[in-house]
């Protein structure tokens, strides 16, 4: 059995000993994944007003410049060019995610989930970074200047991601070359998705999105209705308490109690239910569900 101890003599800092019937041992203390990611996420903020937008800019003032007065087809083809050299480049195929299609033919499935693959690799590169994690814990804001950009391959590997990913979600943005749901802002009911981790259906909760927003009081009354009411439906694949719990969380509802089925005597209880039924076949048809 080891006995950890205080004693830091000769040690460096990330390191500790421990005390066994032998010798002391020094073990090395690794960066959690939940710090990697603060230490990128602030090498992002320091570099971003210069290196990172500086490479952004420098595509789009050549980009501008080549593309002015063409036809619009032509710029597009142009852009989607630029767009696939620039992920090739910061993309190598080994942090490519791939899939199998119908005719059993391996293909990317998706630049930006690719993207952001590389990214938590990135994220991950940072903790051989041993001296840098040191200068961020101990708070040595002058530590991350030009000279570390320019002589530390790891920030520069990292700040030239950034930059290239910023163009890339620009030329997206303005050309629509794919769906992209991986670095944009995530919209309430993306959150709502992602909180129940899937098992809800994105429409389903889009639905229940706008229900909620509609309710001014009784919350409690009218989520019992709209919860049966989807359950009826089969619309719901979550239990009361994960439902609950979630909902009352995401809305910041206080003091929800527990779900449970009325009776059928209960004239305001049937109403609500029948108005979410028949509300539910309106909204699924609008949305072509």
């Amino acid at each position: 059995m080891l006995k950890l101890t205080a004693k830091l003599d000769g040690l460096n800092i990330g390191q500790i000993t421990a005390r066994g019937l032998m010798k002391d041992i020094v073990f090395e203390c690794k960066p959690v994944e939940e710090l990697l990611k603060d230490i990128y996420l602030f090498l992002v903020d320091v570099y971003k007003g210069g290196a990172i937008k500086g490479a952004s800019y420098s595509f789009f003032n050549d980009f501008d410049k080549l593309t002015y007065g063409k036809q619009k087809g032509d710029v597009y083809e142009y852009a989607a060019g630029q767009f696939r050299n620039i992920f090739e480049s910061i993309c190598p195929k080994q942090y490519q995610i791939l899939k199998e299609d119908s005719h059993g033919i391996v293909r990317l499935e998706s630049v930006f989930q690719s993207l952001k693959n590389r990214q938590d690799m990135a994220v991950f590169d940072l903790e051989k970074e041993r001296n840098l994690v040191i200068q961020f814990l101990t708070g040595n804001r002058t530590y991350f200047n030009r000279e570390l950009f320019e002589t530390n391959n790891t920030v520069v590997d990292i700040v030239n991601f950034e930059g290239h990913l910023k163009t890339l979600l620009a030329l997206n943005n303005e050309y629509g070359f794919e769906k992209e749901t991986y670095f944009s802002p995530k919209s309430g009911v993306d959150l709502l998705y992602v909180a129940f981790e899937g098992k809800m259906e994105i429409d389903v909760l889009r639905f229940i999105d706008v229900c909620i927003n509609e309710i001014r009081d009784k919350h409690h009354s009218y989520l019992v209705a709209l919860f049966f009411s989807l359950k009826s439906l089969h619309k719901l694949h979550v239990v009361e308490k994960v439902f609950r719990e979630e909902i009352a969380n995401h809305y910041k509802i206080r003091k929800l109690g527990v779900l449970k089925v009325s009776d059928s005597s209960n004239k305001e209880y049937v109403k609500r239910l029948e108005y979410y039924t028949k509300k539910w076949e309106v909204f699924s048809k609008s949305e072509g569900v």
